[in-house]
Formats: C-alpha cells, sequence, structure tokens
C-alpha cells in the first residue's frame, strides 16, 4: 500500500508546478485513496420499506446513501420514498435493531462509567461515558426526517 502512495506521489507531484506543494499533494492522494468513508446509521429495517412497497405496489427498491428508492406503480424512473412515509413507518415500527444496540450500549458505557467512577473516585469515567452517548446520539438523528 505505501508503494502505491509513493507511486501515486511522484506522478502528482511531477505534475506540481509550486515545491511547496508536495506534502498537500501526497496528503490529497492519500486521504482521496486510502481513508475510510463515514458510514451514516440506518435509520430503517430493509424489511420495514420493502413490506410498505409490496402493500402499495412499488418495485425493485434500492437504497443510495441514505435514501430509499424505487419504482412507483406504471413508472419508468425510481422516485425516493416520500419523507412522509418513512415517518410513518418509524412511528409504527419504532428502533430498529442497528438502534437498538447502540442505545443498549450508550446506556451499558453509563452503567459501567458510573461503577468504575465510583471505585476509582473520579470522574473520568462519566466523561468518557457521556463523549461516548453524545456520539451515540448525534448518530441517532436522521436529518431527512
Amino acid at each position: 500500500m505505501l508503494a502505491s502512495v509513493i507511486k501515486n506521489w511522484a506522478s502528482v507531484s511531477s505534475k506540481t508546478l509550486h515545491p511547496g506543494t508536495y506534502t498537500f499533494s501526497i496528503l490529497t492522494v492519500y486521504s482521496q485513496r486510502h481513508l475510510p468513508t463515514r458510514r451514516d446509521m440506518n435509520h430503517y429495517a430493509p424489511q420495514w420499506i420493502e413490506d410498505w412497497c409490496a402493500e402499495n405496489g412499488w418495485t425493485d427498491l434500492f437504497q443510495e446513501r441514505t435514501d430509499y428508492w424505487a419504482f412507483p406503480p406504471n413508472a419508468v424512473m425510481p422516485v425516493p420514498i416520500p419523507t412522509q412515509v418513512l415517518r410513518a413507518i418509524k412511528a409504527k415500527r419504532g428502533l430498529c435493531f442497528e438502534e437498538k444496540i447502540w442505545c443498549a450500549a450508550a446506556g451499558l458505557s453509563a452503567i459501567t462509567a458510573g461503577a468504575f467512577s465510583y471505585f476509582f473516585a473520579s470522574p473520568m469515567p462519566l466523561v468518557a461515558a457521556f463523549t461516548f452517548c453524545a456520539v451515540v446520539m448525534a448518530r441517532m438523528e436522521d436529518d431527512a426526517l
């Protein structure tokens, strides 16, 4: 992997006109090709959306990032599943499995941190648990809704 980064850096830096941009070039090449991308939390179980599509005649469901798309009845182009439908499904079904796991992990970390904080007489475990719980709750927010 390092050899491919150096080879890519050499090809990019040879095209660079200013010597001071070599470092930027190698960081840009590395970040664009090798760093993992952020994965958003899935707020809906795919089966819930498939069931709704089957009930309403929508076909060929697929997911693009966090949006669900399908072909409405008699349509030739896919459209996103309407937000009102997603809200209704979420209100009816509640939390999906992934959300339940994250909520359980947050609760368990808070309880464990409370015990460690008492045992060590230090607030730092509670600070760490608070940080973890804040990140979990931020990931659970659904921007589309």
